[in-house]
């Protein structure tokens, strides 16, 4: 009887140990103190440097990965875009294209799935470190994503470290302004971090990350049907603007400064040709997102998931 019941613990634990190899045990959420970030400004310092300097902390580099099967093979890879963080609970804009994954080989599309998102704090943090990041929604159909932070963030109110507060000491402060064309701008997001890694299997892949910061014009506050396709959102059209800052497909969900440091809108894409006869200057023009896509996208999603998301706006 005692030989059966030592057989009936052993299996037993035997179970409980086999349960453990089937579960992952996530780490509980951390509290993320960050510095203060001094914001003293100098007269000689053009806006896109005092940008560089201060108002583009709020973006970050997003790296996501996933997989797309292909026949009888499943390929893992993953992929570098931007995003904005939105506010002290750590809400990120970005692009939908950081959610899908695929393939093309033989002449056919294979659509594969995201599986999990990091990010990377701006260069003024000094901070490389790879935050996880939960998935809250991502539309096709307006092209933006929302992600939020795992991790709980404070900052320090100055050099002190003597009081702190929640969330992060810059978060987007959108225009409440239209766009005009002609006036200056300055486009930030991830530099390069695609073309500097030779095999993106994950989020690890990918060190040293750094943002850059273009100049440019607002070219057409409006881009018109007859040249582009407005996004239809929930029975809406939203026109795409069109800026002159030069971008890199990295640069894609990142954010489009005013001369005040607001933010005119998100980096939706880049505008390229195949033909020669396309203008020097065409081939250097980047579509942007406006104010009035994102705030009503931003609320659909707090209405459907029940959610407050709050947004900053400046006065206009």
């Amino acid at each position: 009887m005692k030989k059966l019941a030592a057989i009936f613990i052993i299996f037993i634990l035997f179970m409980m140990q086999g349960c453990s190899l089937f579960y992952v045990i996530e780490a509980a959420p951390q509290n993320i103190y960050k510095e203060f970030i001094g914001t003293d400004s100098s007269e000689t310092s053009s806006f896109s440097e005092e940008i560089a300097n201060h108002e583009s902390a709020c973006v970050v580099t997003i790296l996501t990965s996933g997989s797309v099967s292909v026949a009888n093979d499943v390929y893992f890879y993953s992929n570098v875009f931007s995003g904005i963080i939105l506010n002290d609970d750590g809400y990120i804009l970005t692009s939908a294209q950081v959610c899908n994954f695929s393939l093309q080989e033989d002449g056919q599309i294979y659509t594969g799935k995201f599986t999990e998102a990091y990010a990377v704090l701006a260069d003024q943090y000094n901070d490389q470190k790879h935050y996880k990041l939960n998935y809250v929604d991502h539309s096709d159909e307006s092209g933006l994503a929302l992600f939020q932070f795992y991790d709980r963030f404070y900052y320090y109110t100055d050099d002190s470290r003597a009081q702190t507060k929640s969330g992060f000491q810059f978060v987007a402060n959108f225009s409440s302004s239209e766009i005009q064309t002609g006036a200056a701008c300055a486009a930030v997001g991830n530099s390069l971090g695609n073309i500097l890694v030779e095999n993106p299997l994950n989020h690890s892949s990918f060190k040293n990350v750094k943002l850059t910061i273009t100049e440019g014009i607002v070219s057409l506050a409006k881009i018109s049907e007859k040249s582009m396709d407005p996004i239809s959102f929930q029975g809406k059209k939203y026109y795409q603007s069109l800026v002159s800052s030069p971008i890199n497909a990295d640069m894609i969900g990142g954010a489009v400064f005013n001369t005040d440091g607001t933010v005119l809108g998100m980096i939706s894409g880049k505008i390229s040709s195949d033909t020669t006869q396309t203008p020097s200057y065409f081939r250097r023009m980047s579509t942007v997102d406006g104010v009035e896509l994102i705030s009503d996208y931003i609320c659909s999603v707090s209405d459907e998931l029940q959610v407050s998301i709050s947004v900053a706006a400046a006065d206009a």
